[in-house]
């Protein structure tokens, strides 16, 4: 394995497998994770992370509940950042011993730079995947958002 996919899964060496009676109690915690990210509430987000968490977003990594919580300012989730009237539908979920696999649709309105484009205010809309990651407590370790880059270049230009 490349040392950039070995830096991709790092956060998932925390994690630990999911047993019948944790599926649920995940679930919960990703319906409140993303209901949390719809509500823009950026503190009620993070309370949903473990103290050792990481983020990847489309490759790029975030260690901790600061990094993590300033990603997620700068995507647009906390009311600033690059996207505003942000939203997203949940397609399906994907449940293994080791992770729940989330497809969703991702929209938004480009407000601020992508990409090097200025904000044109055009609404976007991709899909896009989540694996999710548990630590013993039951929060998140490790989740890991990917999605076409091109897509929404192609939308915004």
């Amino acid at each position: 394995m490349t040392s950039i996919l070995k830096e991709l899964f790092v956060g998932a060496a925390n994690a630990v497998k999911l047993m019948d009676h944790r599926t649920s109690e995940a679930m919960a915690l990703l319906k409140e994770h993303h209901d949390s990210e719809i509500a823009h509430d950026i503190k009620r987000n993070t309370a949903t992370y473990g103290e050792h968490s990481r983020m990847v977003f489309n490759g790029e990594g975030f260690n901790g509940l600061d990094q993590i919580e300033k990603a997620h300012i700068a995507v647009g989730f906390g009311n600033e950042g690059t996207f505003a009237d942000i939203d997203f539908e949940i397609f399906k979920y994907h449940q293994s011993q080791d992770a729940i696999a989330v497809e969703f649709g991702f929209k938004a309105k480009h407000v601020g730079e992508f990409g090097g484009i200025s904000p044109t205010g055009k609404q976007i809309e991709i899909p896009a995947v989540g694996i999710y990651s548990f630590d013993l407590d039951g929060n998140l370790v490790q989740e890991n958002i990917t999605f076409d880059t091109g897509a929404i270049l192609r939308q915004i230009s």
